[in-house]
């Protein structure tokens, strides 16, 4: 797409210093700059501080046509922190992409899957979407682009460099609306089950009074 349209591909983490890796991943397979968001005041944000601080880079960064996402995260898995971005940044947002049918100056034209449904839409710029793993396969970085990763300088911004876009009350702990106060991996559900090979009148008596106990049969 990038190569198309003659588009900068800027990409934006927020991290420890260790997302750097990242960002240089994404520049050995064609992305042209990296930007990491790291600050200890960052820390203990929840997806509401985290879509603010993203929001922020972006504002801080200028002038953007799309902006593209992942769907959710592997850790904390709630899938928010894209559309509340597109929230903050007053866009429209598409979620679930999975396809890129179309593009030009304007707009984009894309396949979502919700619910297992096939949905063609098309948006116009400025414009955020989340994308799922279907969307591509990554191409293979060659060698010359690797080192060319590995030298590449990734610009760092904290709080202090995103001050005109973000107070420090709507960052880390103090900016979450939420808190993690435990994690349980809850018990697997144990059923109950019985199973009658002679005598069905038996249990369809035993399934009547079921029904009846659980409000099954009411109405």
């Amino acid at each position: 797409m990038s190569e198309k349209i003659e588009a900068e591909i800027i990409v934006l983490s927020m991290g420890p210093p260790s997302a750097e890796n990242a960002l240089r991943e994404a520049i050995a397979r064609g992305a042209h700059k990296g930007i990491l968001l790291s600050d200890r005041k960052f820390g203990g944000s929840d997806v509401k501080a985290t879509a603010l601080t993203l929001s922020a880079g972006i504002n801080h960064i200028g002038d953007y046509d799309l902006i593209i996402a992942g769907m959710q995260t592997v850790d904390g898995d709630t899938g928010q922190v894209g559309a509340e971005v597109a929230e903050i940044l007053g866009i429209p947002q598409i979620s679930y992409v999975e396809e890129l049918n179309d593009f030009d100056d304007e707009s984009v034209t894309v396949t979502t899957n919700i619910w297992e449904g096939l949905y063609l839409k098309k948006i116009k710029f400025p414009a955020l979407m989340t994308v799922t793993k279907e969307i591509n396969d990554p191409r293979l970085p060659s060698f010359k682009n690797k080192m060319k990763a590995r030298k590449a300088e990734i610009t760092l911004w904290g709080q202090n460099e995103l001050r005109d876009y973000l107070r420090e009350d709507q960052i880390g702990l103090k900016g979450s609306a939420t808190k993690v106060k435990k994690i349980e991996v809850p018990a697997a559900a144990v059923r109950e089950g019985k199973l009658w090979r002679d005598n069905h009148t038996e249990a369809v008596d035993v399934l009547y009074d079921l029904f009846e106990v659980k409000k099954v049969l009411e109405g």
